[in-house]
């Protein structure tokens, strides 16, 4: 049975277990018009969904940008280049990309590789005082 996990548990995930290992992060910024609002919420909680099932996906996330409501953020987080790229290619990935031409605003897409990942433990290295 699937459990669901919070996004500090997911964090803790990431940092943890891929510690050492480079992970991919997909993120997307659209800007629906007022009235297709829903709908691309509706349309990003299914290609969220899918991407989460998929091998290689540690975690896919939808956010709305609390300054400017009617922009909404997908992030996906994948293991490797090669499952994201199957992603990419897959119909639910379609639904995206027709997202990305009913954008209000051009959207803003960006893939980076995160390497050395740290957490809490990283402010904590940070912070302390030097001897």
């Amino acid at each position: 049975m699937a459990r669901i996990v919070s996004r500090t548990e997911a964090a803790a995930f990431y940092t943890q277990q891929l510690r050492g290992s480079i992970l991919l992060i997909a993120a997307y910024q659209f800007t629906p018009s007022a009235t297709r609002k829903a709908e691309f919420v509706r349309t990003l909680r299914i290609v969220a969904a899918s991407a989460r099932g998929k091998p290689g996906c540690v975690g896919s996330y939808i956010y709305q940008d609390i300054v400017e409501p009617y922009t909404l953020l997908l992030f996906e987080y994948w293991e490797n280049r090669r499952l994201m790229d199957q992603h990419l290619r897959s119909d639910q990935f379609r639904k995206v990309l027709a997202l990305m031409e009913m954008s209000y605003r051009r959207p803003l897409v960006q893939f980076l590789e995160a390497s050395d990942l740290g957490g809490l433990d990283l402010i904590q290295e940070v912070l302390r005082p030097e001897a």
